[in-house]
């Protein structure tokens, strides 16, 4: 998979401001900030052109004959076909569970969420997401929502639960995976999916499968599972059916440390959704991807999800990022942060400037280093790193590092290397200009 680079080189100073470059870190070269060019009249036309065609779209509720349905259907009209899933969901919600009712679309771990949810939240709790996942250019609906465990002090674990993962199959939806609380589903980094579940004390599931062509079929990677024996250990199956059945499996010539092993590699792979709220299905994907909360009030939130890391307070708090975001930059935050934040590099707020980051990815990794700002002749800027690296840490989502900042006369002499699975590139360390009282940024990525 290809890597994005940074959108933003640097953040706003209150004397310099940096503009954006693209840097494959490591790779030995300088990064040059690149200066912003005006828009030539031929971009301006194509932009225009481009804009028409994406606003110029049919409205449909029934799939073609033609197989390249990709081509026929708009977003919009995807949305449409998946619908009733949603307003089944909806429909749920208000009225309540019957249990003499007959659903169409909804799954088990759904059924469970919505009887034991509360009402209120649970149209902001319970997301949705559409992406083609089987690779044939019909976007699959993914249902499920997001749980935060605490793992330690001042440590939270946020993981996903997909309990439902449909398709359209004969102009309706059709739901291929299905999951719940004892069969749970998380997405993977490369589209597939991980599958944990439990049958019991001595028996644990475990299973890597993607989607047919038409994502009408669940095809198994790898599929293990244990069974308990008469003296109290257990026996590890394997086959490619994903059905826990001995008949049909091979035993396994490992312990239990080789089956956890593997395990703890599915975790790894293992990557969030940003689940969209079913209250808001339908929205335009812009109206939600672009919003962002001004003056600072995303710093706020961050602050509220960090006090008390419920799944309301974090999807409060990415609402506020870009689509693109992937890392959460405070600068002199107030007291009542800095007392929630680790203080890694030792920081001392009466000599110098505090900078938080906060990752927004998984397996975010920062790495802190110090080094001069070049002012070119031509009016470039190169960044000119020393050889020693002051502080490096991989971050998962939602976990936070701060670390001192020092500016002498108004130059940056720190940068961080950020690297996520999906973009890298570089930033200057600095302090947000005050001429806007800002105190906070999103780091993007394109």
């Amino acid at each position: 998979m290809k890597k994005r680079s940074l959108k933003l080189a640097g953040i706003l100073l209150s004397a310099v401001m940096l503009c954006g470059c693209a840097v494959n870190p490591g790779n030995g070269a300088e990064p040059v900030m690149q200066e912003e060019t005006e828009p030539t009249e031929e971009s301006a036309e194509n932009e225009d052109e481009d804009s028409g065609k994406a606003n110029d779209r049919e409205e449909s509720s029934e799939m073609p004959e033609e197989q390249d349905v990709a081509a026929e259907l708009s977003q919009e009209d995807y949305e449409a076909l998946y619908s009733p899933v949603i307003d089944e969901i909806m429909n749920t919600i208000e009225e309540g569970y019957d249990y003499e009712k007959s659903y169409e679309y909804l799954s088990e771990g759904l059924i469970e969420r919505l009887m034991y949810g509360e009402k209120d939240s649970l149209p902001d709790e319970i997301g949705y997401w559409l992406e083609d996942y089987s690779g044939d250019g019909v976007p699959e609906l993914l249902i499920g929502y997001s749980e935060v465990y605490e793992t330690g002090e001042q440590e939270m674990h946020i993981e996903d639960s997909i309990v439902g993962v449909y398709t359209i199959k004969d102009g309706k939806p059709f739901m291929t995976i299905e999951g719940w609380a004892r069969n749970s589903y998380r997405l993977m980094d490369d589209g597939h999916f991980y599958n944990i579940g439990s049958g019991g004390a001595m028996n644990t599931i475990i299973g890597e499968c993607h989607l047919s062509e038409d994502g009408t079929e669940v095809i198994w990677d790898s599929f293990c599972f244990t069974e308990g024996r008469a003296d109290g250990s257990f026996a590890i199956f394997s086959n490619d059916s994903g059905i826990a059945d001995m008949d049909i499996s091979d035993e396994l010539d490992i312990g239990e440390e080789e089956f956890e092993q593997i395990m703890d590699e599915f975790e790894l792979r293992c990557e969030l959704i940003v689940w969209l709220p079913v209250r808001g299905y339908g929205q335009e994907l812009n109206d939600i991807d672009q919003s962002y909360v001004p003056d600072d009030e995303a710093m706020y939130l961050f602050e509220d999800y960090y006090r008390d890391p419920t799944q309301a307070n974090w999807k409060a708090f990415i609402s506020a990022a870009p689509s693109d975001a992937v890392l959460f930059i405070i600068t002199n935050p107030g007291d009542d942060l800095m007392e929630l934040v680790g203080e890694p590099m030792q920081v001392d707020k009466a000599t110098s400037d505090v900078v938080i980051a906060v990752s927004l990815e998984p397996d975010t990794k920062l790495t802190l280093e110090d080094g001069e700002v070049l002012f070119t002749d031509d009016g470039d800027i190169h960044w000119n790193p020393e050889s020693d690296k002051l502080y490096e840490k991989t971050m998962d989502r939602g976990e936070a590092m701060a670390f001192s900042m020092v500016l002498p006369e108004g130059v940056p002499t720190r940068a961080m290397q950020v690297s996520t699975p999906d973009a890298e590139g570089m930033f200057l360390v600095a302090t947000l200009s005050g001429e806007w009282d800002q105190h906070s940024k999103f780091i993007t990525a394109e």
